[in-house]
C-alpha cells in the first residue's frame, strides 16, 4: 500500500467511509461527509497531513501536495529498479512542478492501485516531460518514472 493511501486510511479508520481512486483530477474520493458527523474535523486533519481536500457534494476529493511526492518517491524507489529514463528524470527532481506532470503522476498511482497495467502510460509520461521541458519544470517527472517502472515490473500498490 502506498504511503498516501496508508495515511488516509488511518484517518478514515472507524468512520465506515470508503476511499477509492478518483476518476477525475484528484487521487482519491471518499464518502466521509455522509458517513461521519465530524467529517469537517477529519477533512481538516487530511489538510494538516498534506492533502488538498475539495468538497463534491456528498463526497470529498483528496489529492496529495508536493511533500507527498517526495515520500512516494522514496517508497517507490525501494520497490523497483530505475530505468534509464527514470534516472534521467531524477536529475530534475529539484525543479518546479507543472500541472501536466502532476496529472501524469496521479494517473500512474491510479494505474498501480487499480492494476490497470502499463497501457499508454509511457506516452502520457513522455508528453508530460515534453511540456515540462518547454515550461522549464520537471520536478514530478521522477515520480512519474517510478510509476512507469513499477507498472513495467508488474508491481501494484
Amino acid at each position: 500500500m502506498n504511503p498516501m493511501r496508508e495515511r488516509l486510511g488511518g484517518l478514515l479508520n472507524g468512520t465506515g467511509a470508503f476511499l477509492r481512486c478518483d476518476r477525475g483530477g484528484a487521487l482519491y474520493v471518499t464518502n466521509l461527509p455522509s458517513r461521519c458527523e465530524q467529517w469537517r474535523g477529519l477533512a481538516q486533519a487530511m489538510r494538516a497531513a498534506g492533502f488538498r481536500v475539495e468538497e463534491r457534494g456528498a463526497l470529498l476529493a483528496v489529492a496529495p501536495d508536493g511533500a507527498w511526492r517526495t515520500r512516494f518517491e522514496r517508497w517507490a524507489a525501494a520497490r523497483c529498479g530505475e530505468s534509464e529514463l527514470t534516472r534521467l528524470f531524477r536529475q530534475g527532481a529539484a525543479q518546479s512542478v507543472c500541472d501536466e506532470e502532476t496529472r501524469a503522476w496521479l494517473e500512474g498511482i491510479k494505474r498501480l492501485e487499480l492494476r490497470q497495467g502499463l497501457g499508454d502510460y509511457e506516452m502520457t509520461v513522455r508528453q508530460a516531460a515534453a511540456v515540462a521541458l518547454r515550461k522549464r519544470c520537471g520536478g514530478a517527472l521522477y515520480a512519474c518514472g517510478l510509476c512507469l517502472d513499477m507498472l513495467r515490473e508488474g508491481i501494484v500498490c
